[in-house]
């Protein structure tokens, strides 16, 4: 969500992963902040992926699909 601070995502994404129901739920940040220090953090959280904006839709999509076992 665009209000929230890096840390209050962070900390969601946390809680995400302490719920057994999200705990192997791909979790995707896309976001603005593009420091290798900002992707760190995001996976340190939970995150599966870290996408810096701007991003290729066809290596999101590709990302996905990989997921989905169609990549």
């Amino acid at each position: 969500h665009a209000d929230l601070q890096p840390q209050q995502k962070a900390e969601v994404v946390q809680q995400l992963r302490q719920m057994q129901k999200y705990r192997d739920t791909p979790i995707i940040a896309v976001t603005a902040h593009t420091t290798a220090a900002d992707a760190e953090r995001s996976l340190a959280a939970g995150c599966t992926l870290h996408i810096n904006k701007p991003f290729d839709i066809l290596a999101l999509l590709e990302y996905v699909g990989g997921l989905l076992g169609q990549g």
